[in-house]
C-alpha cells in the first residue's frame, strides 16, 4: 500500500536504508531522527527499508519515541518508514478527552470490566498481509483477552491527515473482525488569530467491506461551546466479539465540549505566537 502524502511530505523522501540501525544505540537513533526532522519538519519517509531493519528500529525506539511524541509507521509493501512529530500537550488533550469520556460512560460493572483503555504503544499483531506493519495509535480500547482493539484513536496536525487516513485502512483490514471504530482528531493552526481548530471524525466498519467509512465528522473551534457529541452503540462496539455480555441498546457518547475544554487547558501551556511562527517557518521550509 503506497502512502498518500500531502504536498509538504512529497519532497521529504529520504533515500536512506537505515542499514546501520542494528548496531546503533538508542540515543544515536533518536538524535538522528531529531536531526532529520529539523531538515524535514513535516515528517520523514525513509524509503526501501528492509522489514528486519524496520523491526529493530521500532524495537529500539518505542519508549523514547513515545516520550518525544514522535509518530512512526511502517509499510512493508512500499517499503517505507514514516516518521512525524506531534506537540505533546495536544496529544495529552486528546488522550485526556477520551479517557474522561470512557470514565463518564454509563456502563454496568461487567461491561466496564470487559473494556480496557490502552495508552500509546506499538501494535504488532495485524493479520496478513499487514502482519509486519507497525502502527502506534494514540489510544486504544480493547475487550479483555482480545489481541485486537475494538476502537483506536489517532491524532495529528493537518499536514499528517492523509497518512493517518491511510493508516486507518491498515487498522480496519488488519484487525478483522474485532476493530469496529476509529476516531481521528486533526488539529489546524489558525495563523490569523493564533487559535487552534480541530476536525473530529468517527469511522466505522462496513458490513460489506473491511475498509472504514465515515459515520460523523465535525470541525470545532475554541470560539464557542460545542454541544455536539460523537455517538457509538455498545452493540456495534462489541459486534466483533458477540459473546461478550453487554446491553445492545446503550449509546456511548464523546462530548466535543469536553474536547474543547481539554484542548483549551493544554493550549494555556503553549505559546500561540510561537506555535504559529513555527508553523509558518515549517511551511516555508517545506515548500
Amino acid at each position: 500500500m503506497a502512502h498518500l502524502l500531502p504536498r509538504e511530505l512529497e519532497s521529504n523522501l529520504v533515500s536512506d536504508m537505515l542499514t546501520d540501525v542494528p548496531t546503533a544505540s538508542k540515543d544515536l537513533l533518536l538524535q538522528r531522527i531529531k536531526r532529520d526532522l529539523r531538515f524535514h519538519p513535516f515528517g520523514i519517509i525513509y524509503i526501501d527499508v528492509d522489514p528486519d531493519i524496520a523491526e529493530v528500529f521500532i524495537d529500539q525506539l518505542e519508549v523514547p519515541l513515545t516520550e518525544e511524541s514522535i509518530y512512526i509507521s511502517y509499510e512493508p509493501d512500499t517499503p517505507d518508514l514514516l516518521v512525524v512529530g506531534m506537540d505533546t500537550p495536544l496529544l495529552d488533550a486528546v488522550q485526556n478527552w477520551f479517557t474522561q469520556s470512557f470514565c463518564d460512560w454509563e456502563l454496568s460493572k461487567d461491561e466496564r470490566a470487559n473494556l480496557v483503555v490502552g495508552a500509546s504503544r506499538t501494535h504488532y499483531t495485524f493479520l496478513k498481509p499487514y502482519d509486519i506493519c507497525s502502527k502506534k495509535p494514540l489510544q486504544t480500547l480493547h475487550i479483555k483477552r482480545q489481541k485486537h482493539p475494538v476502537l483506536v484513536v489517532q491524532t495529528g496536525w493537518e499536514e499528517q491527515y492523509l497518512p493517518l487516513r491511510t493508516d486507518m485502512c491498515v487498522w480496519f483490514e488488519g484487525c478483522i473482525p474485532t476493530l469496529r471504530h476509529a476516531i481521528l482528531v486533526v488539529y489546524e493552526r489558525k495563523r490569523s488569530n493564533g487559535s487552534v481548530a480541530c476536525k473530529v471524525e468517527l469511522f466505522g466498519r462496513s458490513p460489506e467491506i473491511p475498509r472504514p467509512y465515515e459515520i460523523q465528522s465535525f470541525t470545532i473551534t475554541q470560539d464557542k461551546l460545542d454541544d455536539r457529541v460523537l455517538e457509538i452503540t455498545l452493540a456495534d462496539l462489541f459486534a466483533g466479539v458477540p459473546d461478550t455480555p453487554h446491553d445492545p441498546s446503550k449509546k456511548l457518547k464523546l462530548s466535543l465540549a469536553l474536547l474543547q475544554e481539554s484542548t483549551s487547558s493544554v493550549l494555556e501551556t503553549m505559546d500561540p505566537d510561537e506555535a504559529i511562527a513555527s508553523s509558518s517557518k515549517k511551511r516555508k521550509h517545506a515548500s
